[in-house]
């Protein structure tokens, strides 16, 4: 079972394939001000279409999961737990991107599995905790990189549409969290993934 705190070290930290499919994104903005732009650095992440989900972080995170855990008979607590401790472990190791993808497969797969679920709560400030940290680098002004009328056709959930179509270039990451009326957790669970998927842009705070 989850700790309450974060001192729990999990499986090593996952090297991330270094072939064509990742690739360096900068999101370059104009402030307006004596022409000079923004240059907000969001990491080394695979290339996907806009909506599409990290499938390969997530593979590779399954696969060394799967490895560490073996035929245990699980009824998804340790799988989750263990992905709880991963997602710690990377976010100490500095690598947010990763750590963020690990702790969104846990309360995904926590979905359903009332221990599961009991291990996400367990960490729930600490999770919050690695959310925030992943958005403290675009606090300002946010925008959806599609029409907001093309959302439909996306494969998105009911919250990640409803974010979406609050980012109108004036209210910042923390207004679509105020504006919400959903939980934090919830919230900036949500804007971690979109941001990650390139549906959201926003400038640095």
């Amino acid at each position: 079972m989850a700790r309450s705190d974060d001192s729990h070290r999990g499986p090593p930290p996952i090297a991330l394939p270094d072939d064509d499919l990742t690739m360096e994104r900068s999101l370059v903005l104009d402030d307006g001000d004596d022409d000079e732009v923004l240059a907000l650095e969001i990491g080394t992440i695979e290339w996907r279409p806009p909506g599409a989900r990290n499938l390969v972080s997530e593979a590779e995170i399954k696969e060394r999961i799967d490895h560490n855990l073996g035929d245990t008979g699980d009824d998804g607590t340790e799988r989750v737990s263990a992905l709880l401790s991963h997602g710690i472990a990377e976010s100490r190791a500095g690598n947010q991107d990763t750590a963020v993808v690990a702790l969104d497969m846990a309360i995904t797969e926590a979905a359903g599995s009332a221990p599961a679920e009991a291990a996400v709560a367990s960490c729930a400030p600490t999770i919050t905790r690695i959310f925030d940290t992943y958005l403290d680098r675009v606090r300002g002004a946010s925008t959806c990189a599609l029409p907001v009328a093309d959302l439909a056709t996306m494969d998105l959930d009911p919250e990640s549409v409803f974010l979406l179509s609050r980012a109108d270039g004036m209210l910042t990451v923390d207004d679509i969290i105020d504006v919400s009326g959903m939980p934090r957790l919830e919230a900036i669970r949500h804007l971690c993934r979109l941001l990650m998927n390139g549906l959201l842009l926003a400038r640095p705070a």
